[in-house]
């Protein structure tokens, strides 16, 4: 796990209101049992007290060892781990100095601090409703959002709350790795690329960036990059969905649109990598687990190593754990590239542009303001100029992880798994598949070469800057991905790969019951007539 210096204050940011919101517990439980019989009360209150206080270290045990309080995606972690390594991590993490003695510390200042202020006070029913409130109005001061403080007032209450969806997501993500075909029968493997890298970004609106026209200089790095004829970027590729999960069941799998059946019951592209002696790496900003991670989870799980920046689930929501920088994928991706094999392959999975957008940029990318944007109101102007700000910034991680690979034999394929409407087309900053716009589609793709890797192939460069205009959708991509690396199965059709002499332009590119295309967007599919 990685820690970067803009996440320090909010580490100390989240502590300080933690320990708010522990006490404020803490009284809270110390005026609901004190209406009990004095064992009972006493009894109930060292129970939940201790119990509470213990969950309360636990998560400080986590932010020093994986820069996150105790979520659902280690609780994800654990049910999928066996006895052994579940006793191994113990004896490892929890079962030192530090930690055992942290147990004993911690709660003694605790109860030296609760005594002190309780003789302080002296506290009577009154006093301690007054205290107990101004601990929660400091915590919703520092939390920003009442929803959120209820929700997680306490270390105890918010590990309860997730259990609420825990094992729904857990066995859901069973039931796909059991159903995941694994068999796979390679037709034709001439593949040779040492380095093959795909950057899956996230939330990314072709429309809102620069080298597609937008009027914000918000991506200088590749459009460098162009100009010197590094970089080919494809002019009209819209993704088959506007959120994440569908869109990756279809870039790695031979699932498309209109096929039958389950997406998991396609054969997939690190199973078919694997069986052509390729080294596959998934290295992720995004979430591991979790309703909303639970594909990329199983694609990591099927590559030979997973890496992701942080442990959690896509059901987290602790507060000050939202801001994942990309840059935290650099040093994993470094690691990995001075730990190479003869054929390797990697996905690089972007945070992106994904909202909160403010979230996706350090301070000094906040380059563009609402003055700088359109919109009817100053709302509106602002979170628009927060999206490009972070276009910005993720042009700047795309070229960064390009840099790493300028002197070796390497192809990168970027592409954004949907788009984003801001304000764009509706009254509204974000995406969701029912009602969805043509700028939730619209997505940027590109393909960078180095200078070495297109000395060696020199006509399939030429076969993909031939392509940069052709109508494409990304529940192709296996096969453009299988074209390039000269790998074939029984159900690659070159007919559906951009680059290929052979790709089929004629395609409908049909999206949530529209056909779309560049020059009109979006047009409902015709309604059938019944015969009589």
């Amino acid at each position: 796990m990685i820690f970067i210096y803009d996440e320090i204050i909010d580490v100390i940011h989240y502590f300080i209101t933690a320990t708010f919101k522990e006490f404020f517990f803490v009284i809270v439980i110390d005026l609901i049992l004190s209406k009990f019989s004095d064992k009972i009360s006493s009894l109930l209150k060292i129970v939940v007290i201790t119990i509470s206080v213990m969950m309360f270290i636990l998560d400080i045990f986590c932010l020093y060892q994986y820069h996150s309080v105790i979520n659902h995606g280690m609780f994800e972690i654990l049910l999928a781990t066996n006895s052994s390594e579940s006793a191994e991590f113990i004896e490892t993490y929890i079962l030192t100095p530090q930690v055992l003695l942290s147990f004993i510390i911690i709660p003694i200042i605790g109860v030296i601090l609760y005594k002190l202020l309780l003789h302080l006070m002296d506290f009577n029913t009154l006093t301690s409703l007054i205290f107990a409130a101004t601990l929660f109005v400091a915590a919703i001061s520092m939390t920003t959002s009442i929803p959120l403080l209820l929700k997680n007032f306490s270390s105890l209450n918010r590990i309860i709350y997730m259990s609420n969806n825990l094992f729904e997501s857990y066995f859901e993500y069973q039931r796909i790795a059991e159903g995941v075909v694994r068999d796979v029968n390679l037709t034709r493997d001439d593949s040779n690329i040492p380095i093959f890298v795909f950057i899956l970004g996230e939330s990314t609106n072709r429309n809102h960036m620069h080298i597609y026209g937008y009027n914000l200089p918000d991506t200088p790095n590749l459009e460098e990059r162009k100009d010197n004829g590094e970089l080919f970027v494809f002019t009209d590729v819209v993704s088959p969905h506007s959120h994440t999960i569908s869109a990756l069941e279809n870039i790695f799998t031979f699932y498309r649109v209109g096929a039958d059946g389950d997406w998991f019951n396609y054969t997939n592209l690190f199973d078919i990598l694997r069986a052509a002696n390729y080294h596959t790496e998934w290295i992720s900003n995004q979430e591991m687990a979790g309703v909303y991670g639970n594909i990329g989870r199983l694609y990591s799980e099927i590559c030979d190593v997973k890496k992701f920046t942080k442990i959690r689930a896509s059901n987290d929501d602790i507060g000050y754990s939202d801001i994942y920088y990309d840059r935290l994928l650099f040093p994993l991706f470094d690691e990995s590239l001075a730990n190479i094999s003869t054929k390797n392959f990697y996905v690089l999975h972007l945070m992106g542009t994904h909202a909160s957008y403010n979230k996706r940029y350090p301070n000094n990318y906040l380059r563009f303001t609402e003055s700088d944007v359109t919109g009817e109101t100053d709302e509106i102007r602002w979170i628009r100029s927060e999206y490009d700000n972070a276009v910005l910034y993720n042009d700047y991680i795309v070229d960064e992880l390009i840099k790493r690979l300028e002197n070796k034999n390497a192809i990168v394929i970027y592409i954004s798994d949907h788009g984003e409407d801001v304000y764009d087309e509706w009254n509204f900053a974000g995406h969701m598949e029912v009602e969805g716009t043509r700028s939730m589609i619209e997505i940027p793709m590109m393909i960078w070469a180095s200078s070495q890797f297109k000395a060696e192939h020199p006509a399939l460069i030429k076969r993909i800057a031939e392509s940069v205009d052709k109508p494409f959708m990304t529940d192709d991509m296996i096969h453009v991905i299988l074209d390039i690396m000269q790998i074939e199965t029984k159900e690659y059709d070159p007919t559906k790969s951009v680059i290929n002499p052979a790709f089929d332009e004629s395609r409908e590119r049909i999206y949530n019951n529209n056909i779309y295309d560049k020059e009109h967007g979006l047009t409902p599919l015709p309604i059938p007539i019944e015969e009589p």
